[in-house]
């Protein structure tokens, strides 16, 4: 009995470091579907609605990208004439 008792915290271990391989895993997947999705959303947009958030096209995957930590941001974020804050 002694060799089964001795291996119990390593099965334990290795079960633990399996889920924990799992979880992110799956988080990692989570995280890839919902910038997929985003970069889905925004191509959809046409032009004229693009325009009225203020991009181009050529800038979807560079905004998905910055917004998402892929990247460092660089966008210069201004809020002219929506009032004193």
């Amino acid at each position: 009995m002694e060799p089964v008792a001795s291996t119990q915290p390593v099965i334990i271990a290795l079960a633990e470091a399996l889920c924990s391989f799992v979880r992110k895993a799956w988080e990692r997947h989570l995280r890839t579907m919902e910038v997929r999705s985003a970069r889905e959303v925004l191509k959809r947009l046409d032009d004229h609605m693009l325009r009225d958030l203020g991009l181009h096209r050529s800038e979807i995957d560079s905004l998905v990208a910055e917004n998402t930590g892929e990247v460092e941001r660089t966008r210069v974020r201004v809020l002219s004439g929506l009032g004193p804050w």
